[in-house]
């Protein structure tokens, strides 16, 4: 897609430019809800959208998605631990049945 000029910068054409507006609308858009779902706020999902558009970002990014990573972990942890409780009441109320 898209032509190269002498100096191999890639030229587009209109049509060819609105087809890749939409593909990186799309990619952003699975981007969004993909951080959405791993608890980020929006104005985090927007900060990372815009770095992802700029090269060189790639540190910051990571370092983005390592911090809500220790979140979601910790949240785990913290789930992991309510249901080790939660499976002791279950093994207690049937000890008492016996």
């Amino acid at each position: 897609m898209g032509e190269a000029d002498e100096n191999g910068t890639r030229i587009f054409r209109a049509g060819q430019r609105s087809v890749i507006r939409l593909r990186q609308a799309e990619a952003n858009s699975g981007i969004s809800s993909l951080l959405e779902s791993a608890g980020f706020p929006q104005t985090d999902i927007r900060r990372y959208l815009e770095l992802s558009a700029r090269s060189g970002t790639e540190a910051a990014r990571a370092q983005m998605l390592r911090g809500q990573r220790g979140h979601l972990m910790n949240e785990l942890h913290q789930r992991q631990q309510v249901l080790d409780k939660v499976d002791f009441l279950i093994w207690q109320a049937e000890q008492c049945k016996n």
